[in-house]
């Protein structure tokens, strides 16, 4: 008979959560990761991207993106990290674009998946 899928890691996968992969990592160990994965809405991983983005502190800004980044791969939330280095591509890039669509839709899908972790 097959186990019954954890809830929370049911509801992550349509968000590009890399369940079983991240799961292999935490060798197959779904208390301990779902541990994780329920600390990361209070990481306090956002509030540092925005203040960095407002002040227009580039630097702030990709250290933090940088934290936000290697927290989402670890726990396998390809969608969050994937964005985070795309951002900082930009900021590092010669041409200067305006990353308000970028933090927005980093911002909008952060606040999705910690939605998802709380209420799950």
């Amino acid at each position: 008979m097959k186990k019954k899928e954890n809830p929370l890691f049911g509801a992550l996968r349509p968000l590009d959560v890399d369940i079983d992969g991240t799961l292999s990592r935490f060798v197959e160990n779904e208390e301990l990761y779902e541990k994780f994965l329920r600390r990361y809405p209070d990481d306090g991983l956002l509030p540092p991207i925005m203040e960095a983005f407002e002040n227009k502190d580039e630097e702030a800004l990709l250290k933090t993106l940088h934290k936000m980044k290697g927290t989402s791969m670890n726990l396998g939330i390809n969608r969050i990290s994937e964005q985070c280095k795309d951002i900082a591509t930009v900021i590092r890039g010669k041409e200067k674009i305006d990353l308000t669509p970028f933090i927005e839709k980093l911002k909008g899908d952060f606040n999705e998946v910690c939605e998802t972790i709380i209420n799950t």
